[in-house]
């Protein structure tokens, strides 16, 4: 079974940078030999009505894998 990795602030600005350029899913999963399934879903989590940032996508992955790690919904420790 395959491990499975989180998607780093670089890839959500590449991400983000050819989504810009006008890229498809399939041809950024492509690039980053990642799923494009995987691509479809980080904008779909990420992506609010402003569209995608990568700052603020990361800020919520990192918050939501603390909660997972966790086991409860507190904030972020400083």
């Amino acid at each position: 079974m395959a491990k499975y990795q989180r998607i780093t602030t670089e890839e959500r600005i590449l991400i983000f940078e050819w989504m810009q350029a006008g890229k498809s899913n399939r041809q950024i999963a492509g690039i980053l030999r990642r799923s494009v399934s995987t691509i479809g879903r980080e904008l779909k989590r990420h992506g609010g009505k402003a569209g995608y940032c990568p700052q603020q996508a990361q800020s919520h992955a990192k918050e939501l894998s603390w909660r997972a790690g966790r086991g409860h919904s507190g904030s972020l420790p400083k």
